[in-house]
């Protein structure tokens, strides 16, 4: 065998060992691909954004911090953690307290703290989901308990941080997404129970925190895909293009995994909507496909066991948009209160005008929840439609209906379209005075958002003889019979005199004159009394018959959603020093009664 031939068989060999070799080697294998989407609500929703994406950011968000309430009725205390207290003097010293410049006089932020007329408490609220920089939220104030102050009755709750989380001392300033002040609201209903002195220890600020920042939105998907990101993003643009003012478009794609979104400003004071909208929208665009789902769904929401679904078949109606307003017609005035009330809340947000005459039907029916959601959507169309003098007229109708919520509701739907037959006045943020032009009268009061009072008859009067008082003999009402006036008698703790004024005898104006606050140069008598002691006062005239009318305070679950959303939360954030008091043990108000008017057929307040 010659050299060469020896030499390419020895090469030959040598290769095939080599490739043996590499065969035996344990190759290992790609990485198995993410799952796919889990997508864990009904079948009618599959191939909607919300089963091929997860909305990520979409929560309420606890907020709390660590404040000051000022002008107590020597019902403060000095008492303060040592390491809360040099806190809050670091603070208020950032602040301006002790410097004349800035408003404060010579007081140094240890004299206020030092004084019985403030009190150190701890505040808590909740944020709605995502909401956006300059959302209002109602906040939860608490005196901290191994201090000495016996009642927040009166009090303002000064500028304070929140942050995200249970309290924690010293937060930096970056960790602050929103900001709490105003008058603080006691429950009105004390008890005279062993427990009363803590009841008048824990408050509200209507409407007084005040989001600084937008909270983060995004869609995530859980396997990289930029066709579907795009796919996604295109969908919801298309849909819900962005306005002229609007910066930047809903979906913005940031990877293959991440959409960012934004709340444009059609949807800045209900960005729950907007996201539920686009959490609904069907990846499909087309007319053809719209028509033949919303049949589909049609058929489902007339099934009574569909009826839990009715909130998500109503959005997913809407966000098919007009093309489907055939069959949503044909749903508005036949079967069932809840078919009726799904197609009638997509068409009213839709624009569709021929809602009208059903949805007054429905709202007038006394079908509970419907036909206040129906009220609603009366006033959905007269705000798009500020010239619909018959969804007007029809709401003005249900001022008089036997159902609270209802007649509430055709008020708020009313006043947003600056309706004649609402008048509104506001002392300063104090109270917002509301008085409805009807026939049947009714005092209501809220406990969230803006502090407002509800006169159903803004004609409404007093009882005779007429002889009320309260707070010691403080406050005073004389009236007789036939007499246009009735005389008020007030003196406050901090005012040395006393202030006696005859007023129209009328509960409208007593309400304006017990909220009105006058300055040095004012001409206008008033009182200048808090909100928790107006509600008390007015619900002390109903219970004792000087104002025929019922009495129904507003239901709040503020105490509870805080405890709920603190209990998502990782853990406590840590405290500095002694302990400021439990941050996730908030007390729960109970509601106060609703008080008939005689003989009266309102219903109670749900």
């Amino acid at each position: 065998m010659s050299l060469t031939r020896i030499a390419i068989s020895g090469l030959l060999i040598s290769t095939l060992i080599t490739l043996t070799a590499c065969q035996q080697q344990v190759v290992e294998a790609p990485p198995d691909a993410p799952p796919p989407p889990t997508f864990t609500g009904p079948n009618f929703l599959r191939s909607t954004i919300a089963s091929l994406v997860k909305l990520d950011g979409y929560r309420p968000v606890l907020v709390s911090g660590y404040g000051l309430v000022v002008n107590l009725n020597h019902t403060g205390s000095a008492d303060c953690p040592p390491a809360l207290r040099q806190w809050l003097i670091d603070e208020m010293g950032k602040r301006g307290f002790g410097s004349e410049s800035a408003g404060f006089g010579n007081l140094t932020p240890a004299q206020v703290l030092a004084s019985d007329r403030t009190a150190v408490v701890m505040v808590q609220g909740v944020v709605p989901a995502g909401a956006t920089e300059g959302t209002r939220f109602d906040l939860m104030v608490t005196a901290l308990p191994q201090t000495q102050t016996t009642s927040l009755e009166g009090g303002l709750l000064y500028t304070t941080m929140l942050s995200v989380g249970k309290p924690m001392l010293g937060a930096p300033a970056f960790d602050a997404i929103a900001t709490g002040r105003g008058q603080v609201f006691l429950n009105p209903f004390r008890s005279n129970s062993a427990d009363a002195d803590s009841e008048t220890t824990v408050g509200r600020v209507l409407a007084g925190g005040l989001t600084t920042q937008s909270l983060p939105l995004q869609l995530l998907t859980n396997q990289p895909s930029y066709r579907l990101t795009r796919q996604v993003a295109d969908r919801i643009n298309g849909r819900f293009p962005p306005d002229p003012g609007d910066k930047q478009p809903i979906a913005v794609p940031k990877s293959d995994t991440v959409i960012a979104i934004n709340v444009i400003n059609n949807y800045k004071d209900n960005p729950q909507r907007m996201l539920d909208l686009l959490s609904h929208l069907y990846l499909n665009p087309t007319a053809a496909f719209a028509q033949q789902k919303a049949i589909e769904l049609a058929d489902l929401i007339k099934q009574p066991a569909n009826y839990q679904y009715a909130d998500d078949i109503a959005v997913a109606f809407e966000a098919m948009g007009k093309t489907i307003l055939p069959t949503l017609r044909a749903m508005y005035s036949e079967g069932a209160p809840i078919p009726r009330i799904t197609a009638l809340k997509a068409g009213a947000y839709l624009g569709d005008q021929t809602a009208t005459e059903p949805l007054y039907d429905l709202a007038a029916g006394g079908h509970g929840p419907a036909s206040e959601q129906a009220t609603r959507m009366l006033g959905v169309l007269l705000q798009d439609r500020p010239d619909n003098i018959r969804a007007a007229t029809m709401l003005r109708k249900l001022l008089d209906v036997d159902d609270v919520l209802v007649r509430v509701a055709a008020v708020e739907a009313l006043a947003v379209a600056n309706d004649p037959s609402i008048r509104q006045f506001a002392f300063g943020d104090t109270v917002l005075l509301t008085q409805v032009k009807c026939d049947r009268p009714m005092v209501y009061v809220t406990r969230t958002g803006k502090p407002q009072v509800i006169v159903f008859n803004d004609r409404l009067g007093f009882e005779y003889p007429l002889f009320f008082s309260t707070d010691n003999n403080h406050f005073m009402i004389r009236g007789e019979k036939d007499q246009p006036e009735v005389a008020v008698f007030y003196q406050s703790a901090e005012l040395r005199g006393a202030i006696n004024q005859n007023i129209p005898a009328n509960v409208p104006y007593l309400i304006g004159t017990m909220a009105f606050s006058p300055d040095a140069d004012s001409k206008t008598v008033g009182l200048g009394i808090g909100y928790s002691r107006i509600v008390s006062v007015l619900h002390q005239l109903c219970t004792g018959g000087f104002i025929d009318a019922p009495f129904v305070l507003q239901q709040s679950d503020l105490a509870q959603r805080i405890a709920d959303t603190a209990a998502l939360e990782p853990g406590p954030r840590p405290e500095t020093g002694d302990s400021a008091g439990p941050a996730d043990d908030p007390q729960i108000i109970p509601d106060g009664p609703v008080v008939p008017r005689k003989d009266s057929g309102d219903n109670a307040a749900r």
